[in-house]
């Protein structure tokens, strides 16, 4: 099941019984860490395309529509030729 939107993913997986997501919630708010999707925004306003691994999706059963507005869909090559020829580039 695929979260709907950024804001509904977890945030950390680090429980320590209950208070790891607490604990982090609470630096970033105080550190006025902006939100995940305040970031994409950010990038995406500021020039960085957001790519999704077609293959990947498919055997992830991650359906086009599941995505955020605004990611296009690649497969490796698309992604390699891209990189190459940008000023930087993250695969995660």
């Amino acid at each position: 099941m695929m979260p709907s939107g950024a804001e509904r993913l977890k945030l950390s997986t680090l429980k320590m019984l209950g208070g790891g997501i607490r604990l982090t919630k609470k630096v970033m708010k105080d550190d006025k860490v902006p939100s995940l999707t305040e970031l994409i925004d950010s990038a995406q306003s500021g020039g960085a395309r957001l790519v999704g691994c077609t293959m990947t999706m498919d055997l992830l059963g991650i359906a086009p529509d599941d995505l955020i507005d605004g990611v296009e869909l690649g497969g490796i090559a698309t992604f390699l030729g891209e990189a190459s020829e940008s000023d930087g580039a993250f695969f995660i």
